[in-house]
């Protein structure tokens, strides 16, 4: 046990089981304190970075009622989610006695968190100080929302988890792309280019074609372009889509064409 300073303390952590804070309770515990009493340490889970409370909302309060500065903390090496776990079953043997709906929170939270994927029904039960009759039920009302929700709580092996459903069955969806031609055009270009590097020598000696000749391959590679476009059509509509491995494959089928 330490006296830790109440400002590093989180709350904020989903670390609180009960449905709401006692107002009546919080004023007992800070007469008690002010009377010169003593209260249980709270329990505080330490990542190396934040102090996330797991035990003592009300004995926080009251001691902050009371502007005091630090108070009693068992302080625990843990995560976050090692806090809510611990939360969960906080309170089930001391402190104010838990309402019904304290204990429904408390189930509902244990089974959503992922501690609870290793844990079977009984283990839930035992930690959160219920029956496993209680477990179930709950379990019961989660498959209905879920169901909604897209999302199942399934018990394998005694080991209960959560999956998502929403996905199950369905087709991948289909993405379209709009740079057909623009590819098609850029490949021209390149297939052009790479026909220049690869002349021998001795043509770089030859005169330039005229402007009849010019215009006559400028037709020609339009021609080309206008076939592969609608293979390229022909292809989407039979398929619905285009992939890029799809598409090279029309690109392929241009390239063994020849001017």
């Amino acid at each position: 046990m330490e006296q830790l300073n109440i400002s590093l303390i989180r709350l904020d952590g989903g670390t609180q089981p009960r449905a709401f804070i006692s107002a009546g309770t919080v004023e007992e515990y800070a007469e008690t304190l002010t009377e010169g009493g003593t209260l249980p340490p709270v329990t505080v889970f330490y990542d190396g970075e934040n102090h996330w409370l797991a035990d003592g909302f009300h004995r926080v309060d009251a001691a902050r009622k009371n502007n005091f500065v630090t108070i009693d903390a068992d302080v625990i090496q843990g995560t976050r989610e090692d806090a809510q776990w611990f939360s969960f079953g906080a309170n089930k043997a001391h402190g104010l006695r838990r309402t019904n709906a304290d204990k429904a929170r408390a189930v509902e939270a244990a089974l959503k968190h992922p501690s609870a994927a290793t844990k079977t029904d009984d283990e839930i039960a035992e930690h959160c100080g219920v029956s496993r009759r209680t477990v179930l039920n709950y379990k019961s009302e989660h498959l209905v929302k879920n169901a909604r929700d897209g999302t199942k709580i399934v018990t394998r092996g005694g080991i209960t988890y959560q999956i998502k459903t929403a996905n199950i069955g369905k087709k991948k969806k289909i993405v379209r792309h709009n740079w057909a031609k623009a590819e098609l055009r850029e490949f021209a270009d390149e297939k052009a280019a790479r026909k220049a590097a690869q002349q021998p020598a001795q043509e770089e000696q030859q005169q330039p074609a005229d402007a009849a000749e010019l215009h006559r391959q400028d037709q020609a590679r339009q021609l080309i372009l206008q076939a592969a476009l609608r293979e390229l059509k022909t292809w989407r509509e039979r398929y619905q889509h285009t992939e890029l491995d799809e598409l090279r494959s029309v690109l392929d089928a241009v390239d063994r064409l020849s001017l």
